[in-house]
């Protein structure tokens, strides 16, 4: 159906609430006027597809009015009115025959991207699925570890224990990549902008990659220029590195952006240990000889001498950078080691020191950042070159100086002075050390070098130092991101309250800041402050958790849930890992699940959990704050209708890093250090709540397990806090709200709104999809089959099979030989000659190098 908001109109695929017409107004306001806005609007809201409907037609008809506008037709009232309240044509004045006078060239109206963020890869797949449904083009970008379709370049990495990434620019190195072919990647890129193929969700993008060795990661990042709506993790966009001008004069939306302070101050920390940094340069020095050694050796090429003088240079201003790093940071160290008694308990000692970034400040990172970075890169290639397999034990350390290096260099451009930073020294469990060990193929000046080298190491005190780095204030990142000059931020989540002081939180001006109703009715949502159990009061204070009548009181909790009702799921949320872990080994309670600290384990968990639901009976599951089961997961209807807050999840206050970021705050921000731990606790706390209700016609019971949810019913979000009501544990157990709300509950069989109405289905269009053609260069690769492999490193020889037996694989494809290509897969030797007896010559010789 049509919408119409402000005489601006959009498709919308269902009659939408009252809430969502008042956000889809306040959004579109923030567009025209080229403001920012943080909108809180819960769960099961539509909150994305409220965004994408406004956002994209907003966008579609600036494109419109442009293109009349260059074509100098006449203007609607309706174009007249929008071009007139919107900022992006304010150099647009409209004559009275209706057509416009510009004080500006039209060419030069810029037309706003949609840049759409969110916090994983999995809930932009969300995202991308329901672009898909609304036929709205767009591409999503990722990392190589989402993105890499070359499973032996990954198979690679993971056997010799290389990151992804490293391995990824290793093979394009020596040009063994199949799936990296610049042509091949402009040629889907123009195919897919011809044939207007582009909504597709992040399978079929990848799908579609895959089938075309077209390289998914080099693919995305090239289409971003030829699309309309672009789809990113939040790290993107605050990556100094990969986003330049990707947000300039863009439209930027922040989804579930609760998250965006705390990812922008983890984005920017980092942390090391001593003996990163002493192994570290340990291994640079081995890296210069072993460059040395090479260069030595070298003999033809003048070409290859000069590279490898050049490259010696960029490897000597990495060695100067550690050298500086390494001895100050000794001393550093040795200054304050009565701080670090050695009988004192490890995990208690640490050291808040403000003199580690005078270190820095002796060091001009700004002269050789790029050749910093570019030498790092440097050193992976030699160490891949090398037939030595320790060396992938020394470059292991080099990952850690990578990202040091990177955090260095964006404070120091950022923050001159390092005053949004904090270096906390502490004392931790010993480190074992990773040495550089013989190898019978270890040439002797190397293995003189390294006894040298061994020899340089400290005593075993340092091993146990950890350096942690922190970024106190997200004003970091986010100044990259106001420095592009967008055209408009929005930041959305389900749980941004508490409001208050939320500019001077996320360091982004908001003008408009709005909670708006649930979409569910209020009567659905039963909100009950627990305050006492057998008339002492509730108090989950640090000091009163191990106390007796405190403990009891949760065990009471948790055993009259059980007989509160009778089937579906109740989740219960404790402050943390330790606190839930406690009451597991003092509970008589059967028959509870528990939230895992592993993956796998986890999936388990939450398998049984479902299972038992679906079986209608009732099942109750024990979760952490901010774990796992607080966000990314749909517990829809029945899977969840209680959710009960186990006290308030303060962070530990012994903390150095929380200490030292409340007086950051108390110091340099309006949002003082006590206010700021608080908002953090309670923004928790919504968050959890926010589990119990998924849609409109949803309904749930959520219990606040603590005396001090009194005094702080103005922190809880709107929809929670506005039929709140104070009760006992007794008088609550004696409600039956929950279980008479499910006795009336008949699941309604209507689908829920899926964006299905006025929506093409594009699901046929991927079948006649016209694949680009590969470039197979094929004398110059014939002619490299017959030169000869011994002496090619171990990682040239597995590259080269690996390009072979790509090659092998698209030719087979293409004769439709399915049986032969998975023999080939699958290297069956025996099988593989007798079936490749009918191939051509050159196909019989590829295989013939494979095999050998």
């Amino acid at each position: 159906m049509t919408i119409t908001i402000d005489k601006f109109s959009f498709k919308f695929p269902f009659t939408p609430y009252p809430q969502q017409l008042q956000y889809m107004g306040d959004l579109l306001h923030t567009l025209k006027k080229s403001q920012n806005a943080a909108l809180e609007a819960q769960t099961g809201f539509g909150k994305t597809l409220c965004v994408i409907c406004v956002c994209s037609q907003f966008i579609n008809q600036c494109q419109t009015l442009k293109r009349k506008l260059m074509m100098s037709e006449q203007l609607s009232d309706t174009d007249i009115y929008f071009i007139k309240s919107t900022n992006l044509f304010n150099g647009v004045q409209i004559a009275e025959n209706k057509q416009a006078i510009p004080s500006i060239p039209f060419e030069q109206i810029f037309i706003p991207k949609l840049i759409y963020t969110s916090r994983t890869h999995s809930q932009l797949q969300q995202v991308s699925r329901v672009m898909k449904s609304l036929a709205v083009p767009h591409v999503t970008l990722g990392s190589r570890q989402q993105y890499c379709a070359n499973d032996e370049c990954k198979k690679f990495a993971t056997k010799m224990n290389l990151s992804l990434n490293q391995c990824c620019l290793n093979f394009q190195r020596l040009g063994n990549c199949i799936m990296n072919q610049a042509l091949n990647i402009q040629a889907a890129v123009e195919e897919l902008k011809i044939k207007q193929q582009n909504s597709m969700d992040f399978e079929d993008y990848y799908s579609y990659s895959k089938h075309e060795f077209v390289c998914p990661y080099y693919l995305a990042k090239a289409s971003i220029d030829t699309q309309s709506t672009v789809l990113s993790p939040y790290n993107y966009i605050i990556n100094t590195q990969e986003n330049q001008t990707l947000l300039s004069n863009n439209i930027v939306i922040m989804d579930e952006a609760h998250n965006i302070p705390g990812v922008c101050c983890e984005e920017f920390s980092t942390q090391f240990h001593f003996s990163d940094v002493e192994d570290s340069f340990i291994a640079i020095q081995y890296i210069n000889a072993l460059i040395l050694h090479q260069k030595d050796k070298t003999i033809g090429k003048v070409s290859d001498i000069e590279k490898m003088t050049c490259d010696q240079g960029i490897v000597q201003n990495i060695q100067d950078f550690l050298k500086s790093l390494y001895f100050n940071l000794k001393e550093l160290i040795q200054d304050n080691i009565q701080t670090f008694n050695l009988k004192a308990d490890f995990n208690t000692k640490n050291y808040v020191t403000t003199n580690f970034f005078d270190i820095l400040k002796k060091v001009d990172l700004s002269t050789f950042r790029i050749d910093m970075l570019q030498g790092l890169d440097q050193l992976d290639f030699y160490l891949n070159q090398s037939q030595e397999r320790q060396s992938f034990k020394v470059q292991s350390r080099l990952q850690y100086i990578s990202a040091i290096v990177q955090i260095f260099c964006a404070c120091k451009e950022i923050s001159p002075n390092f005053q949004q930073f904090g270096v906390i020294i502490e004392k931790s469990e010993q480190i074992k050390k990773v040495q550089v060990k013989d190898h019978k193929s270890t040439p002797a000046i190397l293995k003189k070098y390294d006894q040298q080298l061994r020899q340089q190491r400290t005593s075993d005190i340092f091993d146990s130092i950890t350096i942690n780095i922190v970024c106190y204030s997200p004003d970091v990142a986010t100044s990259i991101i106001t420095k592009q000059k967008p055209l408009s931020i929005i930041a959305t989540s389900g749980t941004l309250s508490p409001l208050q002081n939320l500019s001077e939180e996320f360091c982004l001006q908001f003008q408009k800041i709005e909670s708006y109703p649930h979409v569910c009715k209020s009567t659905n949502v039963n909100s009950i402050i627990i305050s006492s159990h057998s008339q002492i009061p509730i108090v989950g204070s640090f000091q009163n958790r191990t106390s007796s009548s405190y403990i009891n009181s949760i065990n009471y909790l948790v055993q009259n849930t059980q007989s509160h009702f009778q089937k579906g799921g109740a989740l219960i949320f404790f402050q943390s890992y330790a606190a839930m872990n406690s009451f597991k080994q003092n509970t008589k309670t059967l028959g509870l699940f528990f939230e895992q600290k592993g993956v796998e384990e986890n999936k388990i968990e939450f398998a049984r959990f479902q299972n038992q639901i679906n079986n209608q009976q009732q099942a109750i599951m024990c979760c952490v704050f901010n774990g796992k089961f607080s966000e990314g997961v749909d517990f829809y209807d029945q899977q969840c209708r209680l959710v009960a807050c186990i006290s308030i999840p303060f962070a530990a206050a012994l903390s150095s890093q929380l200490q030292e970021k409340m007086k950051y705050f108390d110091r340099f921000s309006k949002v003082k250090g006590r206010v700021w731990y608080e908002l953090q606790a309670f923004r928790s706390v919504n968050q959890a709540c926010g589990r119990a209700i998924r849609h409109a016609d949803d309904f749930g019971e959520i219990l606040l397990f603590d005396q001090r949810f009194e005094k702080n019913k103005h922190m809880m979000s709107k929809w929670v806090s506005q039929n709140i009501q104070i009760q006992s544990c007794e008088q609550w157990a004696q409600s039956g709200w929950l279980n008479q709300k499910i006795q009336e509950y008949v699941p309604k069989q209507t689908k829920q709104p899926s964006c299905q109405l006025e929506i093409q289905n594009n699901s046929n269009q991927l079948q006649n999809i016209k694949y680009p053609q590969q470039t197979f260069y094929k004398s110059e690769f014939m002619q490299k089959l017959k030169q000869p492999t011994i002496q090619m490193s171990v990682f040239q020889k597995f590259a080269f099979k690996l390009q072979i037996k790509n090659e092998i694989v698209k030719i087979l494809n293409k004769q439709q030989n399915d049986e032969l290509t998975q023999l080939i897969k699958e290297q069956n030797k025996d099988q593989i000659q007798i079936f490749s007896q009918q191939l051509s010559d050159d196909v019989k010789e590829m295989i013939r190098a494979l095999l050998e």
